[in-house]
Formats: C-alpha cells, sequence, structure tokens
C-alpha cells in the first residue's frame, strides 16, 4: 500500500477500531469487515458499482442496505448496524473505492489488540511441526507475544533463513538479504 493511500485509508480505520472498541463490539465489528471484504473481493460487479461515479449516492447506500439484508436472510450472518452505518458513511465522502485498503488496515489493527498475534514467517524450505513449535517459543521471547499464530511460507529465492513479520515489524534473516548486503559492500 502506498504512503498516499495509507494516510487515507489509517484513520477511517483507526476511527472505526476505536468506536468498536469503546462500544466493546470490536470482535462482531472485525467479523463483519472479514465478511464485507470477502463479498467485495469476490465480486468484481459489486466493486465496479459502488466506484462508477455516475451512479448517485442514494443508490449506492441502498445496494449496501439491500446487500446487508440479504446476507443476514441468506447466510444467517447479522451485520452490525454500525458497519452498516461505516459504509455509508464512506459512500457518502466518496471513499468507498478504497474500501477495500480500509478493511484490510482495520484487520491489521485489529489484530494487534488480540492476545493473540499473527505472524507470517517466509522461509526456503518447509519446517517440520517442532521446528514451527520451537521457533514459535523463540518467537514469543523475542516479540513479547503471549500467544502466536503463525503463519507460514516457502519461498525458495531465500535460499535460506527465514523473514518474520509481525504488524509493521520486518525482521529478515534470510542469506539472500546476507548476501544482498555483502554485494552492497564490494559496489563501487
Amino acid at each position: 500500500m502506498s504512503i498516499v493511500l495509507s494516510t487515507i485509508t489509517e484513520p477511517y480505520a483507526k476511527a472505526l477500531l476505536n468506536y468498536a472498541a469503546a462500544k466493546g463490539i470490536l470482535e462482531e465489528i472485525t467479523q463483519d469487515i472479514k465478511v464485507i471484504l470477502r463479498l467485495l473481493t469476490n465480486s468484481k460487479s459489486l466493486m465496479s458499482f459502488l466506484i462508477n461515479p455516475f451512479i448517485t449516492r442514494n443508490s449506492k447506500r441502498l445496494v449496501l442496505k439491500n446487500i446487508v439484508k440479504d446476507l443476514e436472510s441468506v447466510l444467517n450472518t447479522s451485520i452490525q448496524v454500525e458497519t452498516l452505518n461505516f459504509l455509508l458513511l464512506l459512500v457518502d465522502r466518496n471513499r468507498i473505492e478504497i474500501i477495500k485498503s480500509i478493511s484490510e488496515t482495520f484487520l491489521k489493527l485489529s489484530d494487534e489488540q488480540k492476545p493473540v498475534r499473527s505472524v507470517e514467517i517466509t522461509t526456503s524450505i518447509e519446517l517440520t511441526a517442532l521446528q514451527q513449535y520451537r521457533l514459535m517459543g523463540k518467537l514469543k521471547t523475542i516479540l513479547g507475544f503471549e500467544k502466536i499464530k503463525l503463519a507460514m511460507k516457502v519461498d525458495p529465492t531465500l535460499i535460506g533463513g527465514l523473514t518474520i513479520k509481525s504488524g509493521s515489524k520486518l525482521i529478515d534473516a534470510s542469506l539472500k538479504k546476507q548476501l544482498e548486503k555483502i554485494n552492497r559492500l564490494f559496489e563501487f
């Protein structure tokens, strides 16, 4: 995400997060945002409709209200009125086109509020269950988290070592990174 986009999306995401936390419905809003993000990602036509400048705000608002109503009846999923109001606010402020970025930022911030932290590990080879368990113990100490949920990825271009990403923290202990550092030393 670009710096310009994050300066726009982050205040909206933080405002929703703070509001949800103050009302005691952070978990519910987080689930709503996941549903909305999945819906928008899977429906290109809906996103095209929402960002179309020739469609009136009232039409967009009506469609969003109907979608929320349909989600409740079809999926048996109750979308909080606060989530719907947030979406309507984005329509009113002509920010609905960045709803995906706002949602992703919100989910990242929401994860940081939870006692369980997501940590993305990228290695050059797949780690065994024992290696993952040992790594989790080390990460708890290094990062200071009580509970960690690992998201493992394999990237053969790393050559060796690993990268660790949690929130905005990135620890790059890959052989590829070390070789890049050495290469820069010899550049003239």
